[in-house]
């Protein structure tokens, strides 16, 4: 839980060395700003879901290619490569070649994943602080619980930024297997009832 409390500049050097933890709490705390870039956004084929999932794919480049001696904020630098890769993903969908990404299923849209975001815990009660770390806990093992071992590698190194093909080499499968692996994930995650 410590990750929380980081800046986003720490956050940043830590994801970058493979903490999926830290990558997490990126995203926990840019998805506010990842739904409010895609409002308004009405592609015949793309959903909102699919959207936000482009945006934080702009998140997890901005990551891998931030470099804090330029002097620009993170969250700028996030926002606008988050901007990018939304406006990318409309031009692609709008030319017919997103398909693929009209047939998935988003891995955040069950309410019982959700988690609070940072700002929470400045106002939460310290009792309410432990009940929603209570409920983290209890959601983790519930999805652990779920998951096949193969389905939880295939989303960590998926969180931890790893492309297909880095994943099918550490798993020692194909793309195609992870992909499978994934959209697994995101059924089971789906179907979680609270």
């Amino acid at each position: 839980m410590r990750e929380k409390f980081l800046p986003d500049d720490e956050l940043v050097k830590q994801a970058k060395a493979s903490d999926a933890d830290a990558f997490a709490t990126l995203v926990v705390r840019y998805e506010p700003v990842a739904k409010i870039l895609v409002k308004g956004y009405d592609v015949a084929g793309l959903e909102p879901d699919d959207l936000v999932q482009e945006a934080l794919t702009g998140l997890l480049k901005a990551v891998r290619s931030y470099n804090d001696r330029n002097g620009v904020p993170f969250r700028a630098y996030a926002t606008l490569c988050m901007r990018r890769q939304v406006q990318t993903a409309i031009k692609a969908g709008l030319a017919g070649k997103q398909q693929p990404l009209r047939d998935y299923l988003p891995l955040d849209d069950n309410p019982e994943l959700s988690v609070y975001t940072p700002g929470d815990r400045r106002t939460a009660s310290p009792e309410s602080i432990v009940i929603m770390e209570e409920e983290a806990n209890h959601r983790k093992h519930k999805i652990d619980s779920l998951l096949s071992a193969f389905e939880q590698e295939a989303l960590n190194l998926y969180l931890s930024g790893h492309s297909y093909q880095e994943m099918s080499r550490r798993m020692k499968s194909t793309p195609k297997a992870v992909d499978n692996a994934l959209q697994r994930v995101r059924r089971k995650l789906r179907s979680m009832k609270p």
